[in-house]
C-alpha cells in the first residue's frame, strides 16, 4: 500500500494518530463545503436586494413623475406601472433562493453557519423580509390611481423609506459575507 503503518498491528499509536488526522482533516473539509454554499447563499441574497433596490427606485420616479403631471389619465397609467413594480419586488424577494435557503421571503429563512468541529462557534444570519408588505419594506401599492399628490407623497416616503432599508440590508449581509469569507480562508 506504500504506506509506513498499515493497521494498528504495525503500530498502534501512529495508526489512531493518523486515522485522528484524517477524520478532522475530512471534518473541516465538510464544514469547509458548508461556509462556502453559506457564501453562495449570502451572494444570492445581496443580488436580490440589489435587483429589489432597483425597482423601488424605478418606482419612486413614476410617483415623481406622475406628481409633475395634471392628467389622470396619465397619473392613472403610472400608478398602475408603479403597482406592477411592487408585485416584481414581491416575486424578486421569492425567488432570491439559493439551495433551498431564501433570506429575503415574506417568511425568511435564517441561516446559521458552523465554524469548527465541535459545533461551538457559529454565526446565525437572519432573514430579511424584502417583500413590499408592512413587515417587508413597507410599500403599498399606488392610493386612489394617484389622483390625488397625497397618495403620490405617500408612495415617495415609503420608497424613501425602503430604499434605506435596503441599503442596511445589503450592508449587513455583505459583513456578514466578509466574515464568512474570513472563516473559510481561515479554515483552509
Amino acid at each position: 500500500s506504500g504506506l509506513k503503518v498499515n493497521s494498528a498491528l504495525d503500530d498502534a499509536a501512529a495508526f489512531f494518530a493518523s486515522r485522528s488526522l484524517s477524520f478532522r482533516a475530512d471534518d473541516l473539509n465538510a464544514l469547509k463545503d458548508n461556509i462556502d454554499q453559506s457564501i453562495s447563499v449570502l451572494e444570492a441574497s445581496v443580488a436580490g436586494l440589489e435587483a429589489i433596490t432597483q425597482l423601488v427606485e424605478q418606482a419612486q420616479g413614476l410617483a415623481i413623475t406622475a406628481k409633475a403631471t395634471g392628467d389622470t389619465s396619465e397619473r392613472s397609467s403610472l400608478a398602475i406601472q408603479f403597482n406592477a413594480l411592487l408585485s416584481q419586488i414581491d416575486n424578486l424577494a421569492n425567488d432570491s433562493s439559493y439551495n433551498g435557503t431564501n433570506l429575503l421571503q415574506a417568511s425568511p429563512d435564517n441561516l446559521t453557519v458552523t465554524f469548527n468541529e465541535n459545533n461551538t462557534t457559529s454565526l446565525t444570519i437572519s432573514g430579511i423580509d424584502s417583500t413590499t408588505g408592512t413587515s417587508g419594506i413597507n410599500v403599498a401599492a399606488a392610493g386612489n390611481n394617484f389622483l390625488n399628490d397625497s397618495d403620490i407623497d405617500l408612495a415617495l416616503t415609503a420608497s424613501r423609506t425602503a430604499l434605506t432599508t435596503l441599503r442596511t440590508s445589503a450592508a449587513t449581509l455583505g459583513s456578514n459575507n466578509s466574515v464568512l469569507r474570513t472563516r473559510l480562508n481561515f479554515t483552509e
